[in-house]
């Protein structure tokens, strides 16, 4: 079998991981190469793909509006970035960062286009949803019939409602220049005083006092107070939220929120691929028919025992294989996959795939089963040639992508990096040709990196890290995602989500102060969808309404079925000026 290179392999997978849609087009703009990314966003195979032309895939006149221009700029040397939102039949309508860059062949001509696409609909309908959630927050601050107040850690009200200031007698620029100390009962101060405390120190997540609040007359007014506290992503407190009801109000209901565990289970499928299962405490194996077949045998002609596969092992792969199983029989977390050769019927050596896992232990851990697959993969590559030329391409595909990508061994020694025009770009103080990470990274992210670098090995699944650092006195957020590549090597990706960070953080404490203060103030909300009628419930008005959120919400016209037959029209008059203002 010829060998396998290994560099193509990698280029290949991470082609195909790329998040990024990616295409290379010829100079007359037909399809020469696309990864997954780009067909799924398409939502097309690549058969119907390569080879056409994109005038016959998007049709003229989108080609005149959205390609031609940049196209020609492109083949002209230029690097074209062009981002907004498109509404095309095939994607639909998408926040989209497209990227033109030339690509050249080995003599520095330019021989096509190498297109570069950014779905960022996610990012900007974050945003969009943020605003919602900002407007939703400060409309039921300002309506609801109970008494809110954010302050700051020191007890300063930062904003209050025209409800508490009702309740306290001042107006609300007199209540900003106080406190929430000069407001309450001295008798009071202690005991509030050491709930705000256990409060910040996150021994309680929120508390509820009775109390005397000074009225702003010098009277003694009675109210309950439900404190909680908004917090910072790192879970460091930020601001006190204060709700004050009357103290003949009802007691507040408190939502308990029920989380099931689902169990996952593996399913082995492959069409053409042997199954075989080993009860270990039996030392009986079965060979699927596809197992034995692949051998060159009928099935029944081997005998079902771990002997006879040992039999059948390579004696050059015959150590590694017996170490792999046995290490894997004594830690879960070791993998069992590897390449080794069999003999078949005929006497000859089939190169061939084996993956697996204990499936059962008994209670002291010892194995009791244990079930895999074999992947024929003797017709795995074809010429070195075609190999090499293939992974120039990838390659160039490759830096055309906005991300830092290295190749690292688990240990936390790079191996390689794979743009390292965009890391000079981003990183241009750093030293591309160092063989340690750690002159790159500070050590406390290194050493998570190479802790997630040898979980990603273990599991074979991708695992993810986000981090801030410190660049020229700013702070910035990256995200690492860790997939694995080889048994001893991973792919770090490495993408700047500042941007994204930040919007997910003003999302997440708008989300969760307006759903602090449904909880707390006992207030549900409501929104409809005025073309299809479909209305989405908070979990506040589940609770008032005595309903159960995992059954589906009310319809619009379910909804009036609740309310007073007398109170029904004047409602429906409030929905039409509503919708007509």
């Amino acid at each position: 079998m010829p060998k396998i290179d290994n560099n193509l392999r990698i280029c290949e997978r991470i082609f195909s991981l790329s998040g990024e849609a990616i295409c290379l087009l010829d100079t007359n703009y037909n399809y020469q190469l696309v990864n997954p990314a780009y067909l799924k966003l398409m939502n097309q195979e690549s058969e119907r793909i390569i080879g056409k032309n994109i005038k016959e895939i998007f049709g003229e006149e989108t080609f005149e509006i959205f390609f031609k221009q940049p196209f020609k700029r492109c083949l002209l040397g230029e690097t074209v970035e062009i981002q907004g939102w498109v509404n095309l039949n095939l994607i639909g309508k998408k926040y989209i960062i497209r990227t033109y860059s030339p690509y050249y062949d080995e003599n520095g001509k330019i021989t096509g286009i190498i297109a570069n696409l950014r779905d960022q609909t996610n990012f900007q309908e974050a945003e969009r949803a943020r605003q919602e959630s900002q407007e939703s927050f400060q409309k039921i601050f300002e309506n609801t019939t109970e008494g809110i107040a954010i302050c700051s850690l020191t007890g300063k009200f930062l904003q209050v409602n025209q409800i508490l200031c009702e309740f306290l007698g001042y107006s609300e620029a007199e209540l900003l220049n106080l406190n929430y100390h000069q407001v309450t009962q001295a008798r009071n101060l202690e005991s509030a005083s050491i709930l705000i405390q256990q409060l910040i120190s996150q021994e309680i997540s929120y508390f509820s006092l009775e109390k005397q609040y000074i009225h702003q007359n010098g009277t003694l007014v009675w109210g309950q107070e439900i404190a909680s506290m908004i917090r910072h992503p790192d879970g460091s407190p930020k601001y006190l939220l204060l709700t004050v009801k009357n103290i003949n109000s009802q007691k507040l209901a408190e939502l308990i929120q029920q989380q099931n565990q689902e169990r996952l289970q593996l399913v082995v499928e492959s069409s053409g691929d042997g199954f075989w299962d080993w009860d270990i405490t039996k030392n009986e194996v079965y060979f699927s028919p596809c197992w034995v077949k692949m051998l060159g045998y009928q099935p029944g002609e081997l005998p079902p025992n771990i002997e006879t596969w040992e039999s059948l092992i390579h004696p050059e792969d015959k150590a590694m294989v017996m170490e792999t199983l046995n290490s894997h029989l004594k830690d879960d977390s070791i993998p069992y996959k590897f390449d080794y050769r069999v003999r078949t019927k005929s006497g000859a050596w089939k190169w061939i795939a084996n993956y697996g896992e204990v499936v059962a232990r008994d209670s002291q851990g010892k194995p009791l089963r244990m079930a895999g697959i074999h992947r024929d993969i003797s017709m795995r590559k074809q010429t070195e040639a075609a190999l090499r030329e293939k992974e120039k391409t990838i390659r160039a595909l490759l830096e055309t992508i906005p991300d830092i990508m290295i190749r690292m061994k688990q240990d936390g020694t790079k191996i390689e990096l794979i743009n390292q025009k965009m890391f000079r770009l981003l990183v241009p103080s750093s030293e591309t040709n160092t063989e340690n990470l750690v002159d790159l990274f500070t050590a406390p992210i290194l050493q998570e990196l190479t802790r997630l670098a040898q979980q990603a090995l273990a599991t074979q699944k991708l695992q993810t890290y986000e981090y801030a650092i410190t660049n020229n006195g700013e702070e910035k957020f990256e995200e690492a995602r860790i997939v694995p590549l080889t048994e001893d090597e991973v792919l770090v990706v490495l993408r700047n989500i500042t941007e994204r960070t930040q919007e997910e953080t003003l999302l997440r404490e708008s989300r969760e102060l307006l759903a602090e203060i449904q909880r707390i103030s006992h207030i549900g909300s409501w929104q409809l969808d005025v073309a299809t009628k479909k209305m989405s419930w908070s979990e506040e008005l589940f609770e008032i309404f005595g309903f159960d959120p995992a059954n589906s919400e009310p319809t619009y016209t379910e909804y009036f079925q609740y309310i007073a037959p007398e109170d029904r029209m004047p409602l429906q008059q409030c929905f039409d000026e509503a919708i007509a203002y």
